[in-house]
């Protein structure tokens, strides 16, 4: 068995990162297990092992007695042949071969060891891992559970799960790719060893993992230049992040979006094309719900005089969709990003709905969209630049009547026009 516990030793110590003492406690733990079930005197076994040549001696704990029978006990004549000095009530050991376990025996003393190992090797990825908790890693994808879709991930010599809430709508993993995540959470070992997995469970769903990406690809943040206020997500469609300077020579947004927008497009990228919105953070509640709400221009902003928590926000009738944004998004997440109720309401108009479709028509033309297309938009509601801009090409093709082509042909030069 020596030569079977130096190999197992050698193994969780170099290449599963165990500690020498924790593996050889570990191993110890089982043995006394298997000897106490092996000879009928569980709790009774002590067994200890040379730290250094891992040889293996195993003792039984007897009590001297003449009344009482059992394993636990042994007789006062017995026992003055091992203890010349044994009195009754007197406690010692008796030593138990290795080699009495027997073939059955080893093999289950294999079983249970590796057993214990496996826990020792959990606590081992727990304690370093609880102190990672928030941060951004890296690994390699080792399989894609198929019932459940959870990403099974290997880092550095321990395993973690994505679990499939965790993952982005987009996300769609092959076994030997690379993914990024945040250490979401670190599950406790009597949690993992009941459900079966690996005790690290990362994220690329939570607002966390968009923060830290953040903070990897833009220096002025990592550096504290730059201060993330705030984030609201909607994992894999959109994102508002709201920015501060402490820097006077540093625009915010300029910093997160980089030149030519390399930064911010990294991070779209990452993200399977999430649109992100980085907004100029303000202590002024009003502006910054102004801000939030962007790229609606809004034509008042003031708290209610009811509830200090509460913003009044008042829109013409061509920016009230956008204010509002396909299925309250726009101001869900702007609300989430302030931390306050928003209320948004439509301010009646004074020229004729002619004149503003007009008006609409004008400004789409302004960004290159052909006259008739700029009807078509107006017409289904698109009466604004950015809200073209901020549209997908599936969408405004069904609203519109367009081919998917063309609409992403106009949403290309609206955005252009919007830069």
């Amino acid at each position: 068995m020596d030569s079977d516990l130096q190999a197992i030793v050698n193994f969780y110590e170099r290449d599963r990162g165990v500690g020498r003492e924790q593996i050889i406690r570990a191993i110890e733990l089982a043995l006394e297990k298997v000897f106490g079930s092996t000879f009928k005197c569980p709790g009774l076994v002590r067994v200890s092992i040379d730290r250094r040549k891992l040889t293996v001696k195993a003792f039984r704990k007897v009590t001297v007695s003449d009344d009482e029978v059992g394993v636990a006990f042994v007789p006062l004549a017995k026992a003055r042949k091992v203890r010349p000095d044994a009195a009754p009530g007197m406690e010692f050991e008796v030593e138990i071969p290795a080699s009495s376990l027997g073939r059955i025996g080893i093999q289950t003393a294999r079983q249970t060891i590796l057993s214990k190992l496996r826990e020792a090797e959990r606590e081992t990825v727990i304690d370093t891992y609880l102190a990672k908790v928030g941060e951004l890693i890296s690994g390699r994808v080792k399989t894609v559970t198929s019932r459940r879709g959870d990403v099974i991930v290997g880092i550095d010599n321990a395993e973690a799960v994505i679990p499939r809430r965790e993952c982005l709508p987009s996300d769609n993993f092959n076994e030997g790719d690379m993914v990024r995540a945040i250490v979401l959470k670190v599950v406790p070992l009597a949690e993992a060893i009941q459900t079966s997995t690996p005790p690290v469970v990362l994220s690329r769903a939570s607002s966390s993992f968009l923060r830290q990406l953040f903070v990897s690809e833009v220096s002025e943040i990592n550096d504290g230049s730059v201060e993330i206020m705030g984030i609201a997500r909607d994992a894999g469609s959109r994102s508002k992040i709201s920015v501060v300077s402490h820097d006077a020579n540093i625009d915010p947004i300029g910093a997160c979006v980089g030149t030519q927008g390399r930064r911010v497009r990294t991070i779209v990228n990452e993200l399977g094309g999430e649109k992100i919105d980085i907004v100029r953070w303000n202590p002024d509640i009003c502006k910054y719900v102004e801000n939030a709400l962007s790229p609606a221009k809004l034509a008042s902003v003031a708290p209610d005089p009811d509830d200090p928590r509460r913003i009044l926000v008042e829109v013409t009738d061509d920016q009230l969709s956008l204010a509002i944004g396909r299925g309250g998004q726009n101001v869900r997440l702007a609300t989430k990003l302030v931390g306050c109720s928003i209320n948004i309401t439509k301010r009646e108009s004074e020229l004729s709905f002619e004149t503003m479709l007009e008006n609409a028509v004008a400004s789409l033309m302004s960004a290159g969209i052909a006259e008739a297309d700029a009807r078509l938009l107006a017409t289904a509601g698109y009466t604004s630049i950015e809200g073209v801009a901020e549209e997908n090409a599936s969408a405004l093709a069904e609203a519109t009547g367009l081919d998917e082509a063309a609409a992403a042909t106009i949403i290309g030069k609206a955005v252009a026009a919007k830069r």
